[in-house]
């Protein structure tokens, strides 16, 4: 999508920003250019978790990155119907398993300080009682 914008009486800016989705129309990555030329762009990637028999499909991962900037930010993954939530693989490569009914139980975030080892937190846990 490119848009013009009217930033003052005499100045006009222009930005621009693009996505990707996959077959199932759900965004897999969103890239904000700003003003084409002059900002770096930040892209929003999405992984998805697939049940094709179920037609369940969840969100697995999903982080952002920027143009010049090898960090991921806002890192988080999630686990499905009593899953545990894995670290091991790099970014984009964590295959979730949603199971059955694609409740989901458990979510966590990678938190970066400085170049450190990264620091997991747990955002969520939920158990779910069958009727």
């Amino acid at each position: 999508m490119d848009l013009e914008l009217p930033i003052a009486a005499s100045y006009t800016t222009h930005t621009r920003s693009d996505k990707e989705v996959d077959d199932f129309g759900q965004t897999t990555l969103a890239r904000a250019h700003g003003r084409p030329g002059v900002d770096l762009w930040i892209a929003s990637h999405r992984h998805y978790g697939l049940n094709e028999g179920q037609w369940i499909h969840r969100l697995c991962e999903s982080y952002v990155t920027g143009q010049d900037d090898p960090d991921l930010y806002s890192h988080k993954r999630h686990a499905y119907d009593g899953g545990a939530v894995t670290w091991g693989s790099g970014a984009g490569d964590y295959a979730c398993a949603v199971g059955a009914l694609g409740e989901n139980t458990s979510s966590e975030v990678r938190a970066y300080y400085d170049s450190e080892t990264p620091t997991v937190i747990r955002a969520h846990e939920t158990s779910f009682t069958r009727w």
